[in-house]
């Protein structure tokens, strides 16, 4: 199938594996150059390598430690891509998830870290990757920050059957 991806750039979040490393080899199985993140540097490295040699010479990857909780790692994330490809047409926003547990024993910390976690670095990065004006030809049709935009999450089961209370 052709999504028409061949020469546009991706970011892909939380990439290092699961839903995020599987959304990065399919971008770049369709001819994208594709820039993935996750905190943990040996593990982005070694993904990366994988969805490159999956993707063969039609397509760059680029595999950055980053964390989606701080806004200067996110900026780097942009910069980074932007000076490498030009432009960011795709931004897939990503996160490992919150905390497993029960609805009546996650704590008001609990909840405020997995808001922290898949709401604001979803709002932060793509404010970013907005602010840069770099999205190839979708800028000029949509204006600043065109371009495609995905938001992918774990599902969190809040009832009362502990054996599928975890998220995943």
């Amino acid at each position: 199938m052709d999504l028409g991806l061949r020469g546009k750039t991706a970011i892909v979040a939380a990439a290092s594996q699961g839903l995020g490393k599987g959304v990065a080899h399919a971008l770049a199985a369709e001819g994208a150059n594709v820039v993935m993140f996750s905190r943990i540097l040996p593990a982005i490295q070694a993904a990366a390598l994988q969805v490159q040699a999956a993707a063969g010479q039609q397509t760059r990857v680029l595999g950055l430690a980053a964390d989606v909780t701080r806004i200067a790692d996110l900026e780097h994330v942009v910069k980074t891509t932007v000076d490498s490809f030009g432009s960011v047409d795709v931004l897939f926003n990503n996160a490992g998830g919150p905390k497993p547990g029960m609805f009546d024993t996650l704590t008001d910390d609990d909840w405020q870290g997995a808001f922290e976690l898949n709401l604001m670095s979803a709002i932060r990065l793509t404010r970013r990757r907005r602010r840069t004006g770099a999205g190839g030809r979708a800028d000029r049709r949509r204006g600043p920050g065109g371009g495609r935009l995905v938001h992918g999450h774990r599902r969190i089961h809040l009832g009362d059957q502990p054996e599928r209370a975890r998220a995943g």
